[in-house]
């Protein structure tokens, strides 16, 4: 995407709602029980890793902050 210029926010704007029907979608066959999200290990594994490059900024620029 660097190479032709492409904004990586079209990534977001073409998988988001994707994602989301997906989401409602799991929920639904579970019944509302958002633990199906945890229960598998690849599933797990995406949310931590998300939850990760969430937090990761977050914590370099407190870091950079103190120095």
């Amino acid at each position: 995407m660097r190479r032709w210029d492409i904004p990586v926010a079209v990534i977001g704007l073409i998988l988001g709602p994707l994602a989301e029907t997906q989401a409602r979608r799991a929920l639904a066959i579970s019944q509302g029980d958002a633990t199906v999200f945890f229960t598998h290990p690849i599933s797990a594994s995406i949310l931590a890793l998300s939850a990760i490059l969430l937090v990761l900024p977050l914590f370099f620029q407190r870091r950079s902050k103190a120095r």
